[in-house]
């Protein structure tokens, strides 16, 4: 069968100028620079009185992963029966369990409300398309792309250009780089579920861009200047480092407290709610771990009008009653806001997160 052609779209005008450049049919969301949530019951209606595209609804409540409490659950089925009510032609979200694996059970549930079967998306996610003359079938993913072609392939060439004219962001073993001397062997765990906890000084923050005519030149067409940038990387890796620090004697409260001046208040419940998950503090708590973190950005993966994802490494030391371990996560950390003002609203793993 052909290609079909979506375009990942934040707003109505976006669906209209989709169809009008040859879509075969659109993701609706909003707020893309958190990586794509709910539209607005208004949003679809009116994009369904616009179009007559497919239109795919994205179903997720809130930004931070995709590990879902009971409540948020039940939000996320109420949202996919207004939007199947209201003619969306299908669902797409991702569910995945506190562990980290793909949330089976709840993705069932979904599917079959859908009355529909999952297509396979980038990623892995399940995206219950709309056809009720097939049966529902196994989910196959839990974990969303949500950037819009256009706009990736525009800061493909941007960050060529960047590149070009030496303008380098802080990545282990660079010049400026606040990343540790060491890089142990990568093992990924699940973002919202952190390790234990040690207070880290504040690392280094990054060198600014070099200021030449030529960078100077680029910037013009970015949503940011050098020193925006340079800020909202110490902002990235300043969390990294206290992300990835923690212990065994410190509650949830305590851990989300160390980073209250660097994440949204939203961000920090989703953390609390993760640190004092029983299936991570209890073997927190009888192994008596703690960990201490450094963190550096191994690359820039997208940028929008207020908000910049960098691909962070956190590089952890474990110590407990079974020794000591090392390892190296690479996240991908949202950081919202302007000028000297940013803070850290989403943090995923980077195989997950949105790219």
């Amino acid at each position: 069968s052909p290609i079909k052609l979506e375009v990942c779209t934040a707003s109505v005008e976006d669906c209209v100028k989709a169809e009008r450049g040859g879509a075969d049919r659109v993701e609706l969301n909003c707020a893309l620079m958190l990586g794509g949530l709910t539209p607005s019951l208004g949003a679809l209606r009116e994009a369904r009185a616009s179009v007559r595209l497919p239109i795919i609804a994205m179903i997720r409540p809130r930004p931070a992963g995709f590990c879902y409490s009971r409540v948020e659950f039940a939000v996320m089925q109420r949202d996919a029966e207004t939007a199947l009510s209201e003619k969306a032609d299908g669902i797409a979200f991702g569910i995945l369990t506190a562990a980290g694996a793909v949330d089976l059970k709840r993705g069932r549930q979904m599917v079959k409300l859908a009355a529909g079967r999952p297509e396979p998306h980038r990623g892995g996610e399940a995206r219950p398309v709309l056809a009720p003359a097939d049966p529902p079938s196994e989910v196959a993913g839990a974990a969303m792309e949500a950037t819009p072609g256009q706009r990736k392939a525009v800061f493909v060439l941007v960050v060529l250009g960047l590149a070009g004219l030496g303008v380098f962001l802080v990545r282990p073993g660079a010049s400026g780089s606040a990343a540790p001397a060491q890089s142990p062997p990568a093992s990924r765990a699940p973002a919202a579920t952190p390790s234990p906890a040690v207070t880290q000084p504040p690392a280094t923050a990054p060198a600014p861009a070099p200021g030449s005519a030529g960078t100077a030149g680029i910037y013009r067409w970015l949503p940011f200047t050098p020193s925006e940038l340079t800020r909202a990387a110490a902002v990235a890796t300043r969390f990294g480092d206290l992300y990835g620090t923690s212990s065994y004697t410190e509650s949830a409260t305590g851990y989300v407290q160390r980073m209250r001046n660097v994440i949204t208040s939203q961000l920090s419940q989703v953390l609390a709610r993760a640190y004092a998950t029983p299936g991570v503090a209890g073997p927190r708590v009888r192994q008596k771990q703690v960990s201490t973190a450094a963190s550096g950005i191994s690359a820039l993966r997208a940028f929008g009008s207020g908000s910049i994802t960098f691909i962070v490494a956190i590089h952890q030391k474990i110590t407990g009653t079974k020794g000591i371990s090392r390892s190296t996560g690479q996240y991908a950390v949202t950081v919202s806001g302007s000028g000297g003002s940013w803070q850290v609203s989403d943090i995923e793993l980077a195989t997950a997160g949105n790219a």
